[in-house]
Formats: C-alpha cells, structure tokens, sequence
C-alpha cells in the first residue's frame, strides 16, 4: 500500500470511527480511515451467507437525543426504520455505518499491527513494520484491549511524549468488554414464513442456559424474505467456550434454538457461528484522549457509564462526534 498522510487518520471504521471519518472530511481536512473488515459494520454488520444477509453484530439499536435525530434523518434517506420501539439501518445495519462516513472510503482489509510516534505524526504500520498511512492527528476507534495492542509500540519507543501514552493505556486497561457467540441460522422458507406470522416483531428472548436473544432477520423493514435468523448467546455461556472455535459452538446453538423456539430440525438447513470477542461494554474508559500527542479515542467504550443508560451505538456515535471535533481542533486552519 502506498504511504499516504492526512491530517486526521482514524483507525477502525464501525460507527464511532466512521462518525469521526466522516465529521472530519465534511468540515474540509484530510483524513485517512483504515479498518481490517471487507466492508463497513463493525458490530453494525451484516453477513451475506449464499442469498442471505444477516445482522449478525447488533440486531438493533436503541436511540435519544440527538442520535433519534440523526437516525429520522437517516430514514429519510431511506438508511433506517424504527422497528419495534428501537431502530435498524436498511437493509442492513451497517448502513449506518455508511451513512455515518458520507463521502469517506476507508481502506478495507488494512490490518493495523502498530501506531508510532514519528516526527510529530502517527504512522499505522503493518504486521511487517511498512507503513499504512499517516497523519498529523489520529481518532482510535477499536475496542480498548486492541487500541493498547496498537499503542505498545509508541510506549515503547524512546519519545518524551510516553508519559501521556502511558496515561491513555493506563486508561484504556479500566475498561472491559464482555464476549458473545452469535449463530447464523438459515431457515427453510416455508419455516419462516410461519414464524413471522406467529411472532410478527421475530424476536424471543427464550428461557435458556445457552441464548439470550433469538432475532428473525428478515421480520425487519427492508429485509429479503430469506430465511435468516440470528440467535445470540447469553454472556456467560460464551464466556465458557470463549476458545472454541466457531465448528465447535454451531452445533451447540443449533440444539438451543430448536427447544427454544420448538422447530423442526429439518427446517434449519444451515448454522454458522461468529465471536464477538469485544460485544457488549461492562465498564467504560474514562479518558478520550490526549491533547498534548494529538490523539482521540472513539468507540462504545469510551466515557460510557451504565448508570448514564445510554446504548453502546449511541456511545459510539457520540465517542465519534467528540473525537472529530477533538481532532478539527487540532487542524484548525
């Protein structure tokens, strides 16, 4: 890849990297945004598996504020609806991670290994130490125990600015993420047809040891009628098999969603499995950011507090707006 400087990078482009991209290239700066996925999502995914499209991070969002503003604005745009007392993108989640970079394209596949410090710029580097992209600030918008990952390199380098790096990944370390297996359950279509008939919204949240939600996919505004269902696990359950590989746990998620929902085994012709090692936020970072190293932090995680009772999304695109003003800040012209 080409080495390319902007004024801002962002690394990591789910809703609260792709808010910050996207903020920052409407108010004329450069920037540059990189996310390892093949596409925009993050936890905003979805899948295609054959001729099925599954939400298979958040199955929706819940939305106050402004963020309900931005969300009318965007189904105004015909990118989201509000289903069942909350909102999804259309006809995807991830279009509103689309909707959130306007006319920024990130850089798909780019797997960040490392962030330094390099004559007052912050250089992504690679697995093998060549250079991604620059800028003069940077938006680090990945979940906390990765942004330390990136940021070990930086710490470690002989820079009088370590201290404040030190401080980030000090703060980064208080935050915590727990872990969800998600299944990807292609349905036989007549099955479908029946259950969203019988459950119109297609969401049961099941007496289970093993799944927490059980989603209908296609129930949702702008969905194909396909057959797609998406049952997520409950936390501890995944927290127990959090190193099985994803072969192991299919067939377990199968066997729950059959007793719970009480389907013939026949009518579920496929299931594959996801983790989401970094789901749900359990305790937020209390630093976002700083001044002195030109660096932002974004994300779901990032000054979220349960009392404040605010859903991850929301954090995120909040994270993502702080960010993008923290960085215009600092390009002002």
């Amino acid at each position: 890849m080409t080495s390319t400087t902007a004024d801002v990078l962002v690394v990591g482009a789910g809703l609260a990297g792709a808010t910050a991209a996207g903020l920052v290239a409407a108010a004329g700066r450069g920037v540059i945004a990189l996310d390892k996925g093949r596409g925009p999502g993050g936890r905003l995914s979805t899948r295609r598996v054959d001729d099925r499209r599954f939400d298979h991070g958040a199955a929706a969002v819940q939305a106050s504020g402004d963020f309900h503003d931005w969300l009318c604005d965007a189904a105004l745009a015909g990118a989201s609806a509000p289903f069942d007392g909350d909102w999804v993108g259309v006809p995807g989640m991830n279009a509103l991670v689309l909707r959130a970079l306007g006319g920024v394209e990130p850089v798909w596949g780019a797997t960040v290994a490392a962030l330094r410090r390099s004559e007052g710029r912050w250089v992504a580097e690679d697995a093998e130490g060549g250079t991604l992209a620059a800028g003069r600030s940077a938006v680090l918008a990945v979940p906390p125990a990765q942004a330390i990952a990136l940021l070990r390199t930086a710490v470690d380098d002989i820079d009088p600015a370590a201290g404040g790096l030190r401080r980030v990944c000090d703060a980064l370390s208080a935050a915590h993420h727990a872990p969800v297996w998600v299944g990807l359950v292609s349905l036989a279509p007549d099955t479908a047809s029946r259950l969203r008939q019988d459950v119109p919204t297609g969401i049961w949240a099941p007496a289970s040891e093993t799944l927490a939600c059980v989603r209908l996919d296609d129930a949702k505004p702008g969905r194909a009628p396909t057959g797609q269902l998406v049952v997520h696990a409950r936390v501890d359950w995944s927290l127990r098999h959090l190193e099985s590989s994803a072969e192991q746990i299919a067939d377990p998620l199968r066997d729950a969603l059959l007793k719970a929902v009480g389907l013939d085994p026949e009518a579920v012709l496929s299931v594959q499995a996801h983790r989401w090692r970094y789901a749900l936020p359990e305790q937020g970072c209390p630093l976002d950011g700083e001044d002195g190293l030109r660096l932002a932090l974004a994300g779901d995680a990032i000054g979220w507090t349960i009392e404040a009772g605010v859903s991850p999304a929301e954090q995120a695109w909040r994270s993502g707006r702080a960010a993008a003003a923290r960085a215009l800040s600092w390009t002002a012209p």
